[in-house]
């Protein structure tokens, strides 16, 4: 794959962390279906990626690391198979390791999603719209952006509160669950 030399006008602070942090979005999507397939990316993997990536999915937009972890853990909670929050806050401490490394690994998840999403038959067009820019503005940033994103991303796995962040009434739809089951 060759990626093409794209120039881009100067963005100002807040639109450089929007998009990285669409950039921490779709590497959280992922790295979950990463950790849920270990390694061996299947004909679902699109599909999870797609779903679970708020960017991707519904085109949304972030002010801060911790509402991408709250709609990633809110996303895992929903739409794929194994719907397990303690999945979601280990992936999202994967990912803090991954952006600790710098963005040569961070670059490295991005060309696999790409990858993932060529094999797709509709897929691939988020590719056009999405990853492969991504992948052109990643080499172009500077290593100490990515270096606070996995600070923020570390803080917001170590102080995610289930109960306080995700606000669904879990206790009274685990009852309820409960009672139809008998």
């Amino acid at each position: 794959m060759s990626l093409p030399n794209k120039e881009y006008l100067e963005f100002t602070e807040l639109e450089t962390s929007r998009c990285l942090l669409a950039i921490l979005d779709v590497v959280l999507a992922y790295a979950y279906d990463l950790r849920i397939t270990q390694g061996e990316s299947n004909v679902e993997s699109a599909w999870t990626i797609r779903k679970l990536s708020s960017t991707l999915s519904w085109l949304d937009e972030f002010e801060n690391a911790q509402e991408v972890g709250e709609a990633f853990i809110h996303r895992v909670l929903t739409y794929p198979y194994m719907r397990n929050c303690d999945i979601g806050l280990q992936v999202i401490k994967d990912v803090g390791e991954i952006f600790a490394q710098g963005k040569r690994t961070v670059l490295r998840c991005l060309l696999q999603t790409h990858q993932i999403f060529n094999k797709s038959e509709s897929m691939y067009l988020l590719n056009r719209l999405y990853v492969t820019d991504m992948c052109v503005w990643l080499q172009k940033l500077d290593d100490a952006s990515v270096s606070k994103l996995a600070y923020d991303i570390k803080k917001v796995a170590d102080e995610f509160n289930i109960a306080e962040q995700i606000r669904w009434n879990l206790g009274k739809l685990v009852n309820e669950a409960l009672c139809m089951s008998e």
